[in-house]
Parts: structure tokens; C-alpha cells; sequence
């Protein structure tokens, strides 16, 4: 458990496109949690500057084994201020 608290709390997406209003973001993740996961996704609030989640989104893998790198990615089209993982969807 406490591996997978840190695949959460060290992932931070990123900005990668924007277009028409929409803007894509991702990130790239190393399985350091030692175990293969038949499937792994992040729960994603978009927080505005007053501290509401106006939108939630989801990024999730299937087949993410040890040691290996998948991409997470998600696209909106919401005004945020902050991205927080709260938690972990997952599977082995």
C-alpha cells in the first residue's frame, strides 16, 4: 500500500497540447511498487482557485508490470488552478 501512495503523491501531469480550448495533459510513470497490476488508474480532481473540484477526471493502464513505464493522460476543456490525486483505482 504504502508503494502505491507513492506512485500517487510523486505523479504530477503535465500540460503537453492545447487547442479549440481544450488542453491535454499527461504524464510518464515508472512501476516502482515492486508488483505487476492487472490494472491502475488515478483519480483526478481539477481544483479552481477558491478550492472547488469543478471537474473530475480519470487517467488509468492495464497490464503495468514491474519496472516498466506507462503514460497517463487525460484531456478538459475546465478553467483549474491545481491538479490533486486523492486516490488509486488498481488491481493485480
Amino acid at each position: 500500500v504504502l508503494a502505491v501512495r507513492d506512485l500517487m503523491t510523486n505523479t504530477k501531469f503535465e500540460k503537453v497540447a492545447s487547442d479549440y480550448g481544450w488542453s491535454d495533459y499527461e504524464v510518464k510513470v515508472k512501476n516502482t511498487a515492486g508488483v505487476d497490476f492487472d490494472y491502475f488508474g488515478y483519480n483526478i480532481n481539477l481544483v479552481d482557485k477558491d478550492g472547488v473540484v469543478v471537474e473530475t477526471q480519470y487517467a488509468g493502464t492495464e497490464n503495468w508490470t514491474a519496472d516498466s513505464t506507462h503514460k497517463f493522460e487525460f484531456s478538459t476543456d475546465a478553467e483549474f488552478d491545481k491538479i490533486e490525486i486523492p486516490n488509486c483505482d488498481y488491481s493485480f
